[in-house]
């Protein structure tokens, strides 16, 4: 923990928590805007795809919106703490520091990933249960609010850590091979598309299996990094 402790003094975590904070707030108002839309809309439903005025979808809204936006911030802060970390420009300090270079790196990651896990976790759970309490006063939705629906939001919760998780040091990866910043961001919102859309489309076990499928590859990925900083040279 100790190391953790330096990397935060390092970099202020700040402006991150800041950040963190603010996310809920976006994606509670998107849940808000979805269901003004579902209000008046008059469309019939389409077959095999979700009801626009159930629990169930602004619950997924609610998903989309807080896994976007910490993919984002995970891939940033990833960026910031760990590949700048191992840039030509810093390479001598981190290697210098009088520990095992696994523990660095370790210790970068785990402060990283904690953020954005924990943060994803309570981002979904603050947005959905402003959106509920809210409704009990003014409702939006054309559904009825059982214990049920707010108990189906946790397995979500559980996933969007998950696929934070995994979809930020998938583009980390990436990034590092190709020495590219840039390529980090742009990876992670392409990673991420993929399993918002089966989302989006009800899909949800389909997105589920992939979820998971993406974190075992991106422990893969950690190991070969490790390996990586194992093999620089200071």
């Amino acid at each position: 923990m100790n190391l953790v402790q330096i990397e935060r003094q390092k970099k202020p975590l700040k402006p991150y928590l800041i950040t963190a904070a603010i996310i809920p707030i976006f994606s509670l108002l998107l849940v808000y805007l979805m269901a003004i839309i579902a209000q008046y809309e008059m469309s019939e439903p389409i077959p095999n795809q979700v009801n626009t005025s159930s629990y169930v979808f602004f619950g997924q809204i609610s998903f989309i919106g807080n896994v976007a936006g910490f993919v984002c911030l995970g891939a940033t802060m990833l960026v910031k703490y760990v590949m700048e970390a191992y840039s030509e420009r810093n390479i001598y300090l981190t290697l210098g520091y009088p520990v095992s270079r696994t523990k660095v790196f370790a210790s970068k990651l785990f402060l990283c990933l904690s953020v954005i896990g924990i943060g994803v976790f309570v981002s979904i759970f603050v947005t959905n249960t402003l959106f509920f309490i809210s409704e009990s006063f003014y409702q939006l939705v054309d559904d009825q609010l059982s214990f049920q629906s707010v108990l189906s939001q946790l397995p979500l919760m559980f996933t969007g850590v998950i696929l934070v998780i995994a979809i930020c040091l998938i583009a980390l990866f990436i990034g590092w091979l190709k020495n590219s910043i840039p390529l980090v961001i742009i990876s992670a919102i392409l990673l991420y598309s993929i399993p918002s859309n089966l989302f989006s489309s009800g899909n949800t076990l389909i997105m589920v299996v992939l979820a998971v499928v993406l974190f075992v590859i991106s422990l893969v990925v950690v190991n070969v990094l490790k390996n990586k900083v194992l093999r620089l040279e200071a």
